[in-house]
């Protein structure tokens, strides 16, 4: 059997978060790290917790995970995220594995110690919060790494805020391109 559960989504509220997870990896890697880390932070995790950046860094790289398509990571200065689509269904021992899956692909592809992983989701599910407690490392791993969950029209606050907010233009059409597709994820989703 393979150590993981490969990221092949078979609904559509799966493919939106997917869709959702690739349009907010792109806008968010043009836009200022200072900007954006604490507003995800605050969305995903009820708190702010993460290491204060200037508002105007833009030194961001992005890419997809090979060994998990749908898996981005993020790369600042100070740390690392992992946007990863909630595409599991079934039983829950079967969503749990596939995300703690993703969650470890992220773990061995981060270079920083310090990261966060967010399980990008539909804006109804209530059900990925309510498991986020067994997907969460232990051990060292549990004090550097933190897990959260975000839905696709909360992604799509932020970029609204930083369409508005951001005094640079190209962050801002990046931005205000990646607020309108998320909209239209809302509003398709089924």
């Amino acid at each position: 059997m393979p150590e993981h559960a490969p990221i092949l989504p078979r609904d559509g509220a799966s493919l939106h978060a997917l869709h959702a997870t690739r349009i907010a990896a792109q806008a968010l890697r043009v836009l200022p790290i200072g900007y954006w880390q604490r507003r995800l932070a605050a969305r995903a995790f009820s708190l702010e917790l993460m290491p204060v950046m200037p508002r105007e860094s833009l030194h961001v790289q992005a890419r997809r995970l090979a060994d998990h398509p749908g898996v981005w990571l993020l790369v600042t200065e100070a740390m690392a995220w992992g946007l990863v689509p909630w595409v599991w269904s079934g039983p829950l021992d079967r969503r749990v594995d596939g995300a703690r899956a993703a969650m470890r692909a992220f773990q061995r592809a981060a270079p920083r110690a310090f990261g966060a992983v967010l399980f990008v989701t539909a804006p109804d599910d209530t059900t990925t919060r309510a498991v986020l407690h067994r997907i969460r490392p232990v051990g060292l791993a549990a004090t550097y790494l933190a897990i959260g969950a975000v839905s696709w029209d909360q992604l799509d606050e932020c970029f609204e805020d930083a369409a508005d907010d951001l005094p640079q233009a190209g962050a801002r059409a990046a931005a205000l391109r990646a607020s309108r597709r998320l909209a239209q994820l809302t509003t398709a989703c089924p």
